[in-house]
């Protein structure tokens, strides 16, 4: 996990005063980076429709730039081919003062780097999936760091696709890494504008077979799953559970 400043407030006597849990916001502490390359996988609920689907991210860092860094598919009123720059300040916990880097937001297509980050959120509707180190890490970095070789990365679909689940699935693929997507992961399925594919699982542990919106998919770590105009229905085998368009139903992940 990234290391976390706790937010502050001076209280009525003028003591610091740390809030317990974890906050909604929290400074990344510099002072404090991983030994190594890491990439982490969340999810969150989606800006278009909250409760039916989810919206996944990459958070980097990079070790060989000592930097952390945002990567996603982002469409709407931001999509477009442009950089914008501007000053945010990196925090220490080892009595190091504060020190002013320039952000930079780049957007190519529908992709969306931010770099260098100091903060991430970590609100209640956000939960961390995976997260890779050491060589697995670097090569999730080698492929996000090329984003114009997405090959969708110049249109975005909510539905079926392409989105930011099929862009998530389609950087795992490049590294040769997988994990099991969650039910709610709309567009995870799909497969180009003919519709048509056949091979591994997102999890990598079983195959599919999808034509248009229509599929199944058998894996170890995916279940048995039914794929019907980009909704997911199935079973998974551990820990147990119902997968449905609204989510798991049975023992949690």
């Amino acid at each position: 996990m990234p290391a976390l400043i706790m937010p502050r407030t001076v209280s009525m006597d003028g003591s610091l005063v740390v809030p317990e849990g974890r906050p909604d916001k929290g400074w990344i502490d510099h002072a404090k980076p991983p030994g190594d390359d890491l990439v982490q996988f969340w999810v969150r609920d989606s800006w278009y429709v909250k409760d039916w689907a989810l919206h996944p991210f990459f958070l980097v860092y990079d070790k060989k730039t000592n930097s952390w860094e945002q990567w996603e598919v982002w469409a709407g009123y931001v999509f477009g081919y442009y950089k914008r720059q501007h000053p945010v300040t990196r925090h220490y916990s080892d009595g190091r003062e504060a020190e002013p880097v320039t952000f930079t937001h780049h957007q190519i297509g529908c992709v969306r780097n931010r770099s260098p980050i100091t903060y991430i959120d970590e609100r209640p509707s956000k939960c961390l999936a995976a997260e890779w180190t050491g060589a697995d890490a670097r090569r999730l970095i080698e492929v996000l760091q090329r984003p114009e070789t997405y090959p969708d990365h110049h249109r975005y679909m909510i539905w079926p696709g392409p989105n930011s689940n099929g862009y998530a699935r389609w950087v795992l693929d490049q590294a040769g890494l997988g994990i099991d997507f969650h039910p709610k992961m709309v567009g995870k399925d799909w497969h180009g504008p003919l519709g048509f594919g056949v091979g591994l699982t997102p999890s990598r542990t079983g195959m599919h077979v999808d034509v248009l919106t229509i599929g199944a998919a058998v894996g170890l770590k995916d279940g048995i799953e039914l794929h019907v105009l980009g909704l997911t229905f199935g079973i998974d085998l551990w820990p147990p559970a119902i997968k449905t368009p609204l989510g798991r139903l049975g023992w949690h992940e």
